[in-house]
């Protein structure tokens, strides 16, 4: 996996709008009860930065939804296999998964998911309905 869980999470709140960013990676860090409030906001979508989210995705069903969404990742990431995922979810938060599979995971849960696929540049967000799928992009540099 490219960086650990620290760089994916400082990074994922590169994608958070600015008003909330330091909460979100102060309750990440803190862990417990705190991260537990902040990731159940991940349900209905997130005060995200405008900036780098990507229009929706074309309405498709099942499996090619998911290759949409690996198309438009792999257009920005070549060599993405694996994701860390800051989730609602419980069983999936704090996770590292390969890139497919937590796609799968983050399209059945109940919660909402951010899957951080290269730290503070590409992720997906991924709300409790298949439809609110977003690609995140942050450019750096020149």
């Amino acid at each position: 996996m490219q960086g650990d869980a620290a760089e994916h999470e400082r990074g994922l709140a590169e994608f958070v709008s600015e008003a909330r960013r330091s909460r979100f990676s102060a309750s990440l860090a803190k862990g417990g009860k705190a991260r537990a409030k902040e990731t159940a906001r991940l349900h209905d979508r997130p005060e995200l930065d405008e900036r780098w989210v990507r229009p929706p995705f074309e309405q498709a069903a099942g499996d090619e939804h998911l290759l949409q969404i690996v198309r438009a990742v792999v257009a920005h990431a070549p060599n993405a296999r694996e994701a860390y995922l800051v989730s609602g979810d419980q069983d999936l938060d704090g996770h590292v998964m390969e890139l497919h599979e937590g796609l799968q995971a983050a399209t059945w849960a109940t919660e909402g998911t951010l899957l951080s696929i290269v730290p503070g540049r590409v992720a997906i967000y991924m709300g409790e309905l298949a439809d609110s799928a977003r690609l995140l992009v942050r450019h750096t540099g020149p």
